[in-house]
């Protein structure tokens, strides 16, 4: 036999015990006599509250548990309180905004940007002011910068150039100037 299987496990001398070695991993275990084991347990015992304190706990987590039922009508009734408020805030946001001047068309459009705006620091008024005096198009009587793209109603087609004349007329079942 080899000297590792002849070795015998040393002898814990602190607590008499004798360390077991896990083949699988190598490592040593150690086991516990009856005696440290009730001693262990005493220790954690004395650790516990007494009955008394106990019964107390107890009964203070069963009131608390019973004050915090969940209360499902009163669940609704608040979320429908929430909603309600919202939507006045909503419409008195709005009416703010068309008497500062913004077009009724545009007045939800805005409420939607200034509340963006609208943080700890900023009200709803200051930030309408902010946000009109950099989006002046939405206030009443302005109109909006006409658009570079597209076409007009009713104006005439952009002219083609040479290639696409010469494309169309090469393609006379396409639909385009021949």
């Amino acid at each position: 036999m080899s000297d590792d299987q002849n070795k015998q496990p040393e002898v814990d001398e602190t607590s008499g015990t004798q360390p077991e070695v896990d083949e699988t991993k190598g490592k040593e275990t150690k086991t516990y006599t009856q005696e440290e084991v009730d001693r262990l347990v005493a220790i954690q015992k004395a650790k516990l509250p007494d009955k008394k304190a106990w019964d107390e706990f107890q009964a203070w987590q069963q009131e608390k548990k019973k004050s915090e039922t969940p209360n499902p009508e009163a669940d609704e009734a608040l979320r429908k309180l929430a909603e309600a408020e919202a939507r006045i805030q909503m419409f008195e946001n709005r009416e703010k905004a068309i008497k500062a001047g913004v077009a009724a068309e545009f007045a939800d459009y805005a409420t939607y940007e200034v509340q963006k705006l609208v943080n700890d620091d900023t009200d709803f008024d200051t930030a309408l002011i902010t946000w009109l005096k950099t989006n002046e198009r939405f206030k009443t009587g302005q109109q909006s910068p006409p658009s570079s793209e597209g076409m007009r109603h009713g104006s005439a087609p952009p002219k083609t150039d040479g290639v696409e004349d010469a494309f169309f007329r090469r393609n006379p079942t396409l639909k385009g100037k021949v």
